[in-house]
């Protein structure tokens, strides 16, 4: 393992400066025996590789600061110790999940809130929309043939072919053409003006 010493000159107050030569000296005795434990106790969790390695990581640093103050006079053995950080770290980590699906559930819960409140507001937009297309509808109606115009009005106000045939003296077939006629001009007028 390298660990970079500051420059001599070096007047700033960084983590590396304060790491002393003899804490990387005790890490790096006991780096081997460490990583074994670590390793073995984190293939357990059933998570993923790239979490994993974070999580051996983040154990080796808080280790690597830690373990100078650690007594090696006592009884409890190096490798309960590694097991405890391990298990704190795993912990936080689990608390980290938990916080994130959490709020990634309270950002769905508001997003719903906010759709439903545009679906309460569309009826609005609805009825605002509908009246600028009818306006429209009157203005492209207005450009139709004066025939086509009176079959058209009366086809808005729910007659029949057959009725509109009888009312104006036509032959049903002349006012099923103009219909279709004036659809199609409707038609063509409202596309070129969704392409302007």
């Amino acid at each position: 393992m390298i660990i970079r010493t500051p420059l001599e000159d070096s007047t700033t107050n960084t983590p590396c400066n304060l790491i002393a030569p003899k804490d990387v000296e005790i890490f790096e005795r006991w780096f081997n025996q460490i990583d074994v434990i670590v390793r073995s106790q984190l293939s357990t969790y059933s998570i993923s590789r790239a979490d994993k390695e974070d999580l051996y990581q983040e154990v080796m640093l808080k280790l690597f600061l830690v373990l100078p103050s650690f007594d090696f006079s006592k009884s409890q053995p190096i490798t309960h110790y590694v097991s405890k950080v391990v298990k704190s770290v795993r912990n936080d980590y689990f608390r980290r999940q938990r916080r994130q699906q959490q709020r990634q559930h309270s950002l769905v819960l508001e997003c719903e809130a906010q759709y439903q409140d545009f679906k309460q507001f569309n009826p609005v937009m609805d009825v605002m929309i509908l009246r600028n297309n009818k306006e429209e509808l009157v203005l492209l109606i207005g450009k139709l043939s004066p025939l086509e115009r009176t079959i058209i009005t009366f086809i808005m106000h729910d007659y029949s072919s057959s009725e509109i045939a009888s009312i104006l003296g036509k032959d049903v077939k002349t006012v099923y053409n103009a219909v279709q006629r004036s659809k199609l001009k409707l038609k063509r007028a409202l596309k070129s003006k969704a392409l302007k």
